[in-house]
């Protein structure tokens, strides 16, 4: 059997184990069989150009202000398949130490000659890619967000990640790379054949990193940021007043003959603040905490119904948590969902004999094999890490 198809049929197998395989609870624990990986695979890394139809581009990595370049040209970048290319992990870290960067320094992916747009870029760091096969995507988001923190003069991590969190609440992004945390990782990860979202989609329709002048670009830019979902629009309360610590909302003045049942949750206060207002009135929301409201017909909790949140971090009002917060509950809930979708794909005929097809290509590069085996699940709506 050759490496291609140890690792495939690992990789199958042991998210069907995961799912339990409809073994009993005294089956033997099942050992796991180990992947194959050559000398020389285990050094690759992978870099997804997507949406490009110029499949020999110009590619080179270098730091995050594009002054010092790591690695660069057909010497560093192979062609792997129509818009995937390998580099070694190794010489990007040689190439790190001889111009002194650090293993957590931003550096950035050049993407030339990338039609039918200019160039494309992305952001990563060697910490990135250092303890795994990481495939770093890039695409229109991508590029739209190293402009976005251009402008913005954000360079380092941290500060990258405080700009995009701006973006990242207003427009509810998600954690795409399963990590628990919403940051810069859930971008260069995004894979947008196989991801929806609102912000990758609406960037994918109004933004096009072509050869137009940097005014208009900042322009379109700006429109997608004051475009940014208004979190109160489809509430009844309207924004009276706001500061660091806490937003007053005031119940709408066209609310008539209507109550509102108001319960206030804060982290570090086990008691539940609960008060009935009409229209006219107001609530406060501290920093930190969420309140659930229900309309109702009467002062009467028991004649009330759709329950709904608000939450306040950020300086903003929102109708969604703080991303970097994610509810452990819920992702054990997607994980199961994501192990019972995996299970069922073995009896897909049509996803089956594309996993056929692509293990059968003998002489392609394990991380090559195995990125094409994620992007199949993928495709038929499971998770799969890349």
């Amino acid at each position: 059997m050759n490496k291609s198809i140890v690792l495939i049929v690992f990789l199958f197998c042991s998210l069907l184990i995961a799912c339990g395989g409809g073994g009993s609870d005294n089956d033997k624990e099942v050992v796991q069989p180990p992947v194959v990986v050559s000398p020389i695979a285990k050094d690759w890394r992978l870099i997804s150009v997507q949406q490009i139809t110029n499949n020999s581009p110009a590619i080179r990595i270098t730091d995050v202000t594009s002054t010092v370049i790591l690695l660069d040209g057909s010497d560093s970048f192979t062609k792997a398949d129509d818009g995937l290319f390998l580099y070694n992990a190794n010489a990007l870290k040689e190439a790190l130490n001889k111009n002194k960067l650090n293993d957590d320094d931003m550096l950035r992916v050049v993407v030339e000659n990338a039609e039918p747009y200019d160039n494309l870029t992305s952001l990563f760091s060697y910490s990135d890619i250092q303890n795994n096969e990481q495939t770093i995507f890039v695409n229109v988001l991508s590029s739209f967000v190293f402009d976005y923190l251009d402008y913005s003069n954000t360079l380092t991590v941290d500060k990258m990640n405080d700009s995009l969190s701006k973006l990242f609440t207003g427009y509810n992004f998600q954690d795409f790379n399963n990590d628990k945390m919403v940051d810069y990782r859930d971008i260069l990860t995004y894979d947008i054949y196989n991801y929806k979202h609102q912000l990758g989609s609406l960037v994918n329709r109004v933004y096009s990193p072509v050869k137009i002048n940097n005014t208009a670009q900042e322009e379109i830019i700006n429109q997608i940021i004051n475009d940014m979902p208004n979190s109160l629009e489809n509430t009844p309360f309207e924004l009276f007043s706001q500061n660091s610590s806490s937003a007053e909302l005031l119940l709408r003045q066209d609310i008539d003959d209507i109550f509102y049942f108001i319960s206030n949750y804060c982290k570090n206060t086990p008691q539940v603040e609960e008060s009935f207002i009409t229209s006219g009135e107001y609530t406060t929301l501290n920093s930190g905490c969420f309140i659930e409201y229900m309309t109702c017909w009467t002062a009467n909790v028991e004649d009330c119904g759709n329950l709904n949140r608000l939450f306040y971090y950020q300086d903003q009002v929102h109708t969604v948590p703080a991303p970097l917060e994610l509810n452990q509950t819920n992702k054990n809930d997607s994980e199961t969902v994501n192990k019972i979708k995996i299970v069922l794909l073995k009896e897909n005929t049509e996803f089956m004999e594309k996993l056929d097809n692509i293990i059968n290509v003998t002489d392609s590069e394990e991380i090559v094999t195995k990125f094409k085996v994620c992007q199949l699940f993928r495709e038929y709506d499971a998770y799969c890490e890349l």
